[in-house]
């Protein structure tokens, strides 16, 4: 089903032509803030450990959608190997570590090659 038909009053458009000289310069610097903080280089300990913040967030929401309760700081042990749950929710702990191989699976074979863009029925391949 299609989101005009269920949800009629969101739109995707996005319509500049009323935009005021101030939100472009607001615009315009925020595009140089995010580049100037992607090039931050980060301490290895703290790369890794954003990274794995971010790939329990990520995994976390993508379960929670089908009714995952785990907690961010569960979903972050899972991530790290250090899961301790109790045998009636290691099923939880399951679904986010298919998550993890599907990540995994995707970065794989994006690594494989010079092309990096990942098209839609690749991910419905892996």
């Amino acid at each position: 089903m299609r989101h005009e038909t269920s949800h009629s009053w969101i739109s995707f458009r996005l319509s500049l032509e009323g935009a005021t000289p101030r939100l472009w310069q607001l615009l315009g610097e925020a595009k140089s803030k995010c580049q100037h903080l992607a090039g931050v280089p980060l301490k290895p300990m703290v790369a890794e450990n954003m990274h794995a913040i971010y790939l329990a967030r990520g995994a976390l929401a993508t379960t929670a959608i089908e009714g995952n309760t785990l907690s961010e700081e569960e979903a972050l042990k899972v991530v790290r190997g250090k899961s301790r749950l109790p045998r009636s929710q290691q099923y939880l702990a399951k679904e986010i570590e298919n998550i993890l191989a599907v990540i995994n699976n995707i970065m794989d074979e994006v690594e494989k090659r010079e092309d990096k863009e990942i098209l839609p029925d690749e991910i419905k391949k892996i």
